[in-house]
């Protein structure tokens, strides 16, 4: 319901954030269980998006610095919308998640990233009552059940392509061989394929599942 940021994708992380908080504080008062989504896009390539408001990253390049700035900006939005929440009463029964969606690619900081064998997707859940990191290795498939473990959901879905990274984990989910590529396909696109003499099958009842040489995932 605001005015549109100018040279924006129509919301700042700003505005998306103050956002957030109000709503945060409406479902909270509801007294039931709830989700809420928000994706920021001020650090989306090529070059980020800056406003009067944001803060400057000390780097010469000034191509650079204006990416590395929008990633400044971003980060200080995420910290106050974070401390917004410690503050409500709503906290205590609070699960927050952060993740990328993607590697950056094809932005104003690519000569920066060249080179750098470490770069990884970023997954952070605070107030989930665990601290330190998780060494075992995993995809973006895995985060579903890994959060819904952490945040103490209850539930009775089958993840095909996912394991919750907490417990113990088959390392052939992170394979790339045809077999594993086939069933990530088939899952995505809810779609049927042969796979070499054993076809892979999909079902939608009582939920979306694969079938593959006699097993159900």
């Amino acid at each position: 319901g605001k005015t549109p940021e100018p040279d924006s994708w129509g919301c700042s992380d700003r505005q998306l954030f103050e956002w957030g908080t109000s709503h945060f504080e409406k479902l909270s008062s509801c007294g039931k269980p709830f989700a809420l989504y928000l994706t920021t896009v001020d650090t989306h390539l090529p070059a980020g998006f800056l406003y009067k408001d944001s803060e400057t990253y000390p780097w010469k390049n000034e191509k650079e610095k204006r990416f590395l700035s929008a990633v400044r900006t971003t980060d200080r939005e995420i910290g106050k919308f974070i401390a917004g929440l410690r503050k409500s009463k709503a906290w205590e029964n609070t699960v927050v998640v952060m993740m990328t969606d993607h590697l950056l690619h094809s932005s104003s900081v690519d000569s920066i990233l060249a080179g750098n064998k470490k770069r990884r997707h970023v997954g952070i859940v605070l107030n989930a009552g665990r601290s330190g990191a998780v060494n075992t290795p995993g995809a973006t498939s895995d985060w579903a059940p890994t959060i819904l473990a952490l945040s103490g959901v209850k539930h009775n879905h089958t993840f095909p392509v996912g394991e919750n990274l907490l417990e113990k984990t088959n390392p052939e989910r992170l394979s790339k061989s045809q077999k594993q590529k086939d069933l990530i396909f088939c899952f995505l696109a809810k779609h049927e394929i042969p796979s070499g003499k054993t076809p892979i099958t999909v079902t939608d009842a009582p939920r979306w599942a694969l079938k593959y040489n006699g097993r159900t995932f």
